[in-house]
C-alpha cells in the first residue's frame, strides 16, 4: 500500500511539471539593442566587433549570360497563353539582384575561419 501510494503522488507531480508551459523566448533585435545602448557601444574599446561593417556587401544588378544568343525568344512572353508561363519567361529574361558579402569567409564556426 506504502508503495502505490508513493508511485501515485510521484505521478501527480510529474503530471503537474508537464502541464508547466515553457516560458517563450522571443529571439533579440540586434538592431534595436544597438540603437539603446548607443552610448555604451560608443565608448567601449570593442564597438568594432559589436557593430556590422558598411562596406560588408555590394549588390549587383546585371546578370551575365552564358550564352549568344537567348534561349527565349523576343515575343516568346507575349505569345505564352499562360500567366505562369509568361511570369516563368520574365523572371529568366529579367536581371539578378546579387548580393555579394566581402566577409563571408568570416561567418559561421569560428572552427573554420581563414586563417
Amino acid at each position: 500500500h506504502l508503495l502505490s501510494l508513493a508511485v501515485t503522488a510521484v505521478t501527480e507531480c510529474f503530471v503537474r511539471v508537464l502541464q508547466v508551459k515553457p516560458k517563450v523566448i522571443e529571439p533579440l533585435e540586434y538592431e534595436n539593442v544597438l540603437v539603446q545602448r548607443k552610448t555604451q557601444i560608443l565608448s567601449d574599446v570593442l564597438r568594432d566587433m559589436l557593430q556590422f561593417p558598411l562596406e560588408d556587401f555590394e549588390v549587383s544588378f546585371t546578370r551575365s549570360w552564358r550564352t549568344l544568343y537567348p534561349t527565349v525568344p523576343e515575343n516568346a512572353e507575349r505569345g505564352a497563353q499562360s500567366l505562369f508561363v509568361q511570369e516563368c519567361i520574365k523572371t529568366y529574361k529579367s536581371d539578378w539582384h546579387v548580393v555579394n558579402y566581402k566577409y563571408e569567409d568570416y561567418s559561421g564556426d569560428f572552427r573554420q575561419l581563414p586563417q
